[in-house]
């Protein structure tokens, strides 16, 4: 072994050029695979990182995301028997504040009194919860983060006992848990759920819940005595559904599971595509030494022996491409790190360790195996006798050759027809996302959230007052052509709730009507560039005690009544948040994409319709202001601050930017599912155009006596470069580019979860990846069909 690795490297060494591009191609598959394993590892297999939080499991009912009701919570108490624990919570994003530093809006979360000790993890200064601190009318308390404590307090261990303000209502800090902890989801603080959840608005309100298994108990068991219970709860909407148990982390990132394996899926074709192309360039060694390895046989060399080279020369490729790729690896895994990525929590840590290096090791023996057993194969089945018969002008190698690696192109082609079919499909989807109506150039618009401190305003009379001034402050600010005021904003998560329609019989098209909400002022459209359609806007006079109206977008309108006015129909939403009362609609107005669904985080185009409400019927703590203008963004950052702070000095504008900006955050997973899959596409073009390049070449150089002879009989170049091609690439490009459209309509159905606009299998995108193929085929073939051409016929035909 150790003189075949030496061999090897000296044939390496003997041909730089193709010893290089196989290490490259080599490289590119095993680093890209490498980096797709070590996020798939990070995001999805490693889980919650403390000890025993294997046992944490997420209990949802009829979906992953569905909630379950504090009254089924508190008929389970003490009848199960499945779990040491079970926690309601739910997150919130507050205004802290207090001890005279900045206020902020951090994430945070309501808890019942038994979480640390569910979780596992202790505080490391002070306390958790007491029951005491679960009782109904308790003060608050809140548990602080390793991070909050340390940016805010400078890690002070005198914090404990001090009073802060979480939301406008005052809560005292009794504790600060370990560095790194920020369970359930990214929180930076933690407060007793008890008071708020005997309040009336939660009763009614699905929680999320999760749970830690006794020791013994299963998954399926703890689920079936949950459904078991269940059963004799009544819901209101009277629905049979199951409760689900699932473990915690692998619950919450399930919408990125099946997109990441997808993406490793990918990957691993690319991976293919390079170990293919080694595989050709082995085939090419074999046959320039077949008349050695023929002697070899002659000799006594068995089969094992004469395919130990040509395995040592793929193991030295792979190990090559292998170290090769580990940095490959790195540099894929910071612009991922960088970008954000497609799982988000505090537990995901995307890295190169030991278990990505283990990977690497499998993958660069496999990419071996792969790569040297088909040439292996063929030498150890070599015929010494024939080969030593054939003549010497061809080289010592036969026509099997060339059909050996002009499969090999066949499979390159069908893979990387199907991964840039994918591609195009996911480039066209983006593209759809970004055609929605987002207003007119959202670049010019500035947007900040506004949260009240509802201790001081605690009526909605002076939020809806101050709500007032602010619009008028700001459209007073020079260089401003519009502002407004509005709950929710294009591209941010909007919630969707049942609506009655006025004179609407029954369920539209077997669906009942449903739509996303969204309160907003007078001029919200204006801000935006856009106008009413049909009736009016809404007017500084639709005040709390005016007739109770609304505003519906085109497709409300188009789905319910297609052919008739809703101008003066009237309409009520079923939203525990908002006032019951029938609303006279007094305009339709533009979509302006209320597709961002509030619940799962995700795009819901099949649900775009939406209603607006007016603010001053409909106060809410929270409100984003939004502003037209072409000023620098700095400008309009200092001057809504000045106006905020003459307003009242205790309320800081939060999440400032552009609107453009935050499109482009509510569609990063989107376009870094593009971006992935482009990079894999278009390593997947480059490394079937080199298979191709490398198959044309063989032919030419196997044909050089019959193009010196035709071209010396009068041949013209073009004839010459015609042959090439059809003999040695069109046939394969043709059959690998079918057989790829179909691996691609495969393909595009697993896709459908993460298409928007493209009908899987879209025609358009095929066409054009076939397209793209096909340019790279020819520009492969080109290149040594034109070196064939400007050969000297007489030198060869002297040589012969």
């Amino acid at each position: 072994m150790i003189r075949d690795f030496r061999q090897s490297a000296r044939q390496l060494a003997r041909q730089p050029a193709q010893a290089l591009a196989a290490v490259l191609a080599l490289a590119l598959g095993i680093g890209l695979t490498t980096a797709m394993f070590s996020i798939i590892d990070g995001s999805l297999l490693r889980g919650l990182p403390w000890k025993g939080a294997e046992r944490l499991v997420r209990v949802t009912r009829g979906s992953l995301a569905g909630g379950i009701l504090p009254a089924e919570i508190a008929a389970w108490g003490e009848r199960q028997a499945s779990f040491s624990a079970l926690v309601p919570w739910f997150a919130v994003d507050e205004v802290f504040r207090g001890d005279g530093r900045p206020a902020e809006s951090l994430h945070g979360a309501y808890v019942s009194a038994p979480f640390f000790r569910a979780v596992g993890v202790a505080p490391v200064l002070g306390r958790g919860f007491l029951p005491e601190d679960d009782r109904e009318r308790a003060p608050k308390v809140v548990v602080l983060g390793a991070d909050l404590w340390r940016r805010r307090y400078q890690s002070d261990p005198r914090v404990l006992g001090r009073l802060v303000y979480v939301g406008g209502d005052p809560a005292t800090v009794v504790g600060v848990m370990p560095k790194g902890f920020k369970f359930p989801l990214d929180q930076d603080y933690w407060l007793a759920i008890g008071p708020v959840l005997r309040s009336v608005s939660l009763n009614h309100i699905p929680l999320d819940l999760f749970g830690r298994l006794r020791e013994g108990v299963s998954l399926a068991g703890a689920q079936g005595e949950l459904d078991s219970l269940a059963a004799g709860v009544p819901r209101p909407e009277q629905e049979a559904v199951r409760t689900l148990v699932r473990p915690f982390a692998e619950a919450y990132t399930e919408s990125a599971r099946k997109p990441l394996w997808l993406l490793m899926g990918a990957v691993t074709g690319v991976l293919l595509i390079a170990c293919t192309n080694v595989a050709n360039l082995l085939l090419a060694w074999g046959g320039f030494r077949e008349r050695d390895l023929a002697v070899r046989a002659a000799l006594g060399a068995g089969s094992r022996r004469l395919a130990s080279p040509v395995l040592a020369e793929a193991l030295l490729v792979s190990a090559l491409g292998a170290a090769a790729g580990l940095a490959v690896a790195q540099v894929c895994l910071r612009l991922y790190n960088a970008a954000g990525g497609l799982v988000q929590s505090f537990w995901v840590d995307i890295r190169l360790d030991s278990r990505a290096l283990a990977f690497t090791t499998v993958v660069t023996l496999g990419a071996a195996l792969l790569a040297g057993s088909l040439p292996a194969l063929r030498v150890s089945r070599m015929d010494p006798g024939r080969t030593l018969q054939e003549r010497q002008s061809q080289g010592g190698m036969d026509r099997r050759l060339g059909r050996w690696g002009k499969g090999l192109v066949v499979v390159q082609v069908a893979l990387s027809c199907a991964l840039l079919g994918g591609t195009w499909q996911m480039i066209a989807s983006v593209r759809n996302l970004y055609r929605n109506d987002f207003g007119d150039s959202p670049e010019r618009v500035w947007t900040a959230l506004v949260v009240l401190d509802t201790d001081r305003l605690a009526s909605p009379d002076e939020w809806s007052r101050l709500y007032g001034e602010l619009q008028r402050e700001l459209e007073a600010i020079p260089g401003v052509r519009a502002a407004a005021l509005a709950s929710h904003l294009p591209a941010t998560p909007t919630p969707r709730a049942a609506v009655a329609v006025e004179g609407l019989a029954g369920p539209a098209n077997g669906a009942a009507a449903t739509a996303r909400w969204s309160v907003i002022s007078p001029g919200y459209f204006a801000s935006l560039g856009r106008s009413v359609l049909e009736g009016r806007d809404f007017a500084a006079s639709d005040l709390a005690a005016s007739l109770p109206v609304a505003l519906v977008n085109r497709s409300f309108a188009a789905r319910y009544f297609p052919h008739d006015s809703l101008v003066g129909r009237r309409i009520r939403l079923r939203d525990p948040k908002l006032q019951q009362a029938w609303m006279t609609i007094v305009g339709v107005v533009p979509d302006l994409y209320l597709s961002w669904d509030y619940f799962s985080d995700r795009v819901d185009l099949d649900h775009p319709e939406g209603i607006y409400l007016p603010l001053a019927q409909h106060p809410r703590p929270g409100i984003y202001y939004e502003i037209r203008s072409s000023l620098p963004s700095r400008s309009l950052e200092l001057e809504t601050r000045k106006v905020l702070a003459r307003l009242d000095p205790e309320i800081p504008p939060l999440q400032e930017q552009r609107l453009s900006d935050r499109i482009a955050a509510a569609f990063s997973d989107y376009r870094m599912m593009r971006s992935l899959f482009s990079v894999f596409g278009l390593a997947s073009l480059a490394l079937a155009g080199i298979g191709i390049y490398g198959v044309v070449a063989f032919v030419a150089g196997q044909r050089t006596r019959e193009v010196a002879i035709r071209m010396a009989l009068g041949a013209r170049p073009l004839d010459v470069v015609r042959i090439l091609w059809l003999r040695g690439g069109a046939v394969q490009v043709g059959l690998g580019v079918v057989i790829g459209l179909g691996l691609a309509a495969s393909l595009s159905r697993l896709l459908k979860s993460v298409l928007f606009g493209v009908v899987p299998g879209d025609p358009g995108s095929l066409i054009v990846a076939a397209l793209s193929l096909l340019v790279a085929a020819v520009v492969a073939c080109l290149v040594p069909a034109r070196r064939a051409v400007r050969i000297d016929p007489m030198v060869i035909l002297r040589d012969e």
